[in-house]
């Protein structure tokens, strides 16, 4: 998938808000199904701290900034806010997995859930 601007737009603006509510950055962690390489949140990281997180090292939360990890790591763990980008729309989803993924994704915030449907 090509990144469009509009949707690395979207993706500034929701964290700009977050950020502007006085949400503590190392409060938001952001989730998405693919890997931080090929997710817009690599393109992020000039305007914002973003630490990409793995299966080890989620362990380990709270980070002391944003942070970034697929959704297939973040399984069983919490955070106080989620911002999900990279999803597909519900009504979109084919397959058993893709469901569980929405599920797991959606599940994992204590207090705020963003979504960011593409």
């Amino acid at each position: 998938k090509i990144l469009e601007k509009s949707d690395l737009y979207k993706h500034e603006q929701e964290l700009k808000e977050l950020l502007s509510q006085d949400i503590s950055s190392n409060e938001i962690h952001i989730l998405s199904p693919l890997s931080f390489n090929d997710s817009a949140a690599s393109k992020l990281t000039g305007k914002y701290s973003i630490t990409e997180l793995d299966d080890y090292s989620v362990r380990s939360l709270p980070v002391a900034e944003l942070s970034f990890s697929e959704i297939k790591d973040f399984k069983g763990l919490e955070s106080d806010v989620i911002v999900l980008i990279e999803l597909p729309h519900p009504k979109d989803l084919r397959t058993e997995d893709e469901k569980v993924s929405h599920y797991v994704a959606m599940s994992r915030a204590r207090a705020l859930l963003s979504i960011i449907w593409d």
